[in-house]
């Protein structure tokens, strides 16, 4: 039997602490004071880790700087002993000697011109006293001129030949100047270039290609964006030299014209001389109004007295009263538009100007009054095959047309290949655009000179959808072949000699205002009654000059009609229809006195605004080439271009 012992644990007593002791300890702060003690320590011991790493850097690189420096100041004492010994061949070599020379000149033509200024102040005064030097003054007025003009000349060869040196020095064709602008030489490539039609994108390419095929090294090429900016350049440059043949001449003759083009209207600015155009604006404008037009206009003389006064210097408002003092005339199209405007520029200006019109634009006016005369002599009951509602003669001018150039409606191909076997030129039908100058009666002509051969192509061949045999049908008709050659019989006796007397250069054409007693003799001719089939027989065309008699044209045109008394009904509506136009047109100018006065300020003026129709042209096939060109681009280039 087993003994249980228990066994008594001693009682440990509790551990307490006294209120106080407990007071104390929650009221202590040393803990708290070595904690932020720490924190400082290591911030610290950071802080001096980021200054050890830096310090370490900043020796490194020291040291790499140090070795370049060393080698730098290598590089630099070997070109130094280059460019001395570069210097010692230049000067014994000629272009040293030219640019001594050119910088005494220069200095010897300042001396002179101050010597000369000198003098010409005390003219003044003695002219101011009474003394009468006028004459003595101009002379010296035009030799300073002339001697800045040196001075320029001079200056700009010194230029040249500073920057040849630069070359030589260099050892390769330097393009920028001081390394950051582009010199003239590598302008003008670019100029040249965008002038004759290079695109931007591919100038660049073909410089380079050019200087590798010449064995140059260029230094510097611009980039596309660069040969954009020029182009503006080249604007800057057109309006300078715009306005300073503005200055140099006097009675000069401001002409404008607008078109609209996918839905911009657009206004060009021209300005001719005795021998010269030059183009002055191409901007689009809001609208086609009086308002538009004179604004432009005056926007347009003000930027280029704000150009001229930038690059030479002087008084804006005086350049601007200069540049108006020597526009004496107005060349415009007759439009009610166009002679507002003048007027509100005239207001502005406070000038009278001569407003002076077209000569050949009334054959416009003459070839639409011809048609609308034809329609109302062909009898009501008449049937056309060909589509349209003109008179016969325009349809099948325009049909014909269609044949010769339109690939989808016509037949070109098998046309040139009739005018081939025929022996006939293949520009022998001009392209028609409508009641332009002398064209649809100079189509009429060929058409009753060739006229079997012509209807023997019309007889074979595609059918063009029935533009064939409706033309022929047409073309066959007793009406048609009148109208053709009363149209064909007007070309050989008034508006082709029309054409001859004002469609001239500024080299052989008469005076603007010698054409007018010239056009009031041709209505006294028209007024005259005689009888149309007479015509036939004339040796003589409206402006009293001989025919040519070995024409050929003008040979099938003198036979008999094939219907006579049509033809004698046709030919006076046409001729009162014409008297209609040129009385009309020419009103304002048969009412004036033609005196030597105006005949001075007016032998500037060109018989024609076909300058004009031209800038148009160029505008229209610039945009069709470039569709995303702005207008500003264009226009830049386009007065490069002409000017």
């Amino acid at each position: 039997m087993s003994t249980t012992h228990s066994v008594t644990l001693p009682v440990v007593p509790a551990i307490s602490f006294s209120p106080m002791k407990s007071r104390q300890i929650s009221k202590c702060t040393n803990c708290k004071r070595l904690r932020n003690s720490c924190k400082m320590l290591r911030q610290k011991q950071i802080e001096t880790e980021r200054k050890k790493t830096l310090a370490i850097n900043n020796i490194h690189a020291y040291q790499k700087k140090k070795v370049a420096i060393k080698t730098l100041n290598q590089t630099v004492k070997r070109k130094t002993e280059q460019v001395e010994k570069l210097k010692v061949q230049l000067i014994s070599s000629k272009l040293s000697e030219d640019l001594q020379n050119a910088n005494k000149q220069v200095a010897f033509l300042k001396k002179r011109l101050r010597m000369m200024k000198l003098y010409h102040k005390k003219s003044k005064r003695s002219l101011l006293a009474g003394i009468p030097y006028e004459q003595e003054v101009k002379d010296l007025e035009i030799k300073c001129e002339q001697k800045d003009s040196e001075i320029v000349s001079l200056q700009m060869e010194k230029i040249l030949l500073e920057e040849r040196i630069q070359e030589m020095e260099a050892g390769t064709m330097t393009t920028k100047a001081d390394r950051k602008v582009y010199n003239s030489d590598m302008r003008m490539m670019v100029y040249d270039a965008i002038v004759n039609q290079v695109p931007t994108a591919n100038i660049p390419h073909m410089i380079s290609k050019f200087a590798k095929r010449c064995g140059l090294t260029l230094s510097d090429i611009p980039h596309r964006t660069t040969v954009e900016k020029m182009t503006r350049e080249l604007g800057a440059i057109a309006d300078l030299q715009t306005a300073e043949v503005i200055l140099a001449n006097k009675n000069n003759t401001l002409g404008f014209d607008a078109t609209t083009q996918e839905g911009d209207h657009v206004n060009s600015i021209h300005v001719t001389t005795k021998t010269d155009c030059y183009v002055v604006a191409i901007d689009e404008l809001p609208g086609g109004t009086a308002q538009d037009y004179s604004s432009h206009i005056t926007d347009s003389i003000d930027n280029l007295a704000n150009v001229h006064t930038y690059f030479n210097g002087g008084e804006k408002q005086r350049t601007k009263q200069k540049i108006i003092d020597n526009i004496s005339n107005t060349m415009t199209d007759r439009c009610a538009a166009n002679h507002a405007a003048i007027k509100l520029v005239e207001q502005t200006w406070d000038k009278s100007l001569n407003e002076l019109n077209c000569h050949l634009h009334p054959l416009d006016s003459i070839a639409t009054k011809t048609r609308s005369a034809l329609k109302r002599c062909e009898e009501r009951g008449v049937a056309k095959d060909l589509w349209g509602k003109d008179c016969f003669a325009a349809n099948i001018v325009l049909s014909m047309n269609k044949m010769r150039y339109k690939d989808a409606k016509g037949d070109p191909r098998g046309f040139v290949i009739f005018l081939e076997s025929e022996n006939l030129p293949r520009g022998i039908l001009p392209r028609y655009r409508g009641n332009r100058l002398h064209i649809f009666f100079h189509i009429c002509g060929i058409l009753i000179e060739h006229f079997e051969k012509f209807q023997k192509f019309l007889q074979k061949g595609t059918t063009c959808g029935g533009l064939r045999t409706s033309l022929l049908k047409d073309y066959n008709s007793e009406v048609a072949h009148v109208e053709m050659h009363v149209v064909g019989l007007l070309g050989k006796l008034l508006t082709g000699p029309w054409m001859k007397k004002f469609y001239r250069s500024h080299e052989d054409q008469n005076d603007h205002v010698e054409g007018i007693p010239m056009v009031k003799k041709v209505v006294e001719r028209l007024n005259m009654e005689r009888e149309p089939l007479d015509f036939l027989e004339w040796t003589k065309d409206f402006f009293d000059d001989t025919l040519d008699a070995s024409d050929a044209t003008l040979q099938a045109l003198r036979q008999e009609p094939k219907n006579p008394e049509l033809f004698k009904v046709m030919m006076k509506a046409c001729i009162s229809a014409v008297v209609d136009v040129l009385e009309r047109q020419y009103r304002k100018y048969f009412d004036i006195s033609i005196d030597d006065k105006l005949k001075e300020e007016t032998k500037s003026a060109r018989n024609h605004n076909i300058d004009a129709e031209e800038v148009m042209g160029m505008f229209s096939a610039a945009k069709q080439k470039a569709p995303n060109a702005t207008l500003c681009y264009l226009s830049c280039k386009m007065r490069g271009q002409k000017n």
